[in-house]
């Protein structure tokens, strides 16, 4: 009597279903704990300890190397300058980065959007003025900060611990 094709696609499956099952247990250690020297005790690890695999990576690495108001110390009410100065200390070169400022009244704590810049690549070693204006104006006396902050746009910054800067300024 001859088998049709259908039947025999099913009378594999058992043997298959079989050796599978075969392979789980004899592979499972079935609650019994490894040996210590075959299994790595990460207990005792922590992030900060555990050894990472080095980096061949060649990144970028933007800082925000200087902030400057002039004058230093600007009138309430009158126009005064802002400069940002971004470097790249990294090995590589960027890509474009939003560069996002703001002003703080530290004195009644508001914050003031001077806004967020798209900023092209920057070459390594290269450092340029990311912002200048002249027509930042602050109407009430105390003590106020820039705050100047890069964001990475498509790339990979190397640091972005130093992608902050606070630059703390009076005005009288």
């Amino acid at each position: 009597m001859k088998v049709p094709a259908s039947h025999k696609i099913w009378a594999s499956i058992p043997i298959t279903l079989l050796l599978a099952a075969t392979l789980i247990l004899t592979s499972c250690t079935c609650g019994q704990s490894a040996p210590p020297s075959s299994l790595p005790d990460t207990r005792t690890l922590s992030p900060s300890t555990a050894v990472q695999p080095p980096s061949n990576k060649i990144a970028a690495d933007l800082t925000i190397s200087a902030v400057e108001v002039n004058p230093n110390q600007p009138q309430s009410g009158q126009n005064f300058s802002v400069k940002i100065y971004v470097k790249n200390t990294g090995q590589a070169a960027s890509g474009e980065y939003d560069l996002a400022i703001s002003i703080k009244d530290v004195s009644r704590g508001n914050t003031y959007p001077v806004g967020t810049f798209r900023r092209g690549q920057i070459q390594p070693g290269e450092s340029i003025i990311a912002f200048s204006s002249g027509n930042i104006m602050v109407n009430e006396p105390g003590a106020h900060q820039v705050q100047a902050e890069i964001t990475p746009f498509l790339f990979e910054d190397g640091n972005g611990q130093n992608n902050k800067s606070i630059w703390a300024f009076s005005v009288k």
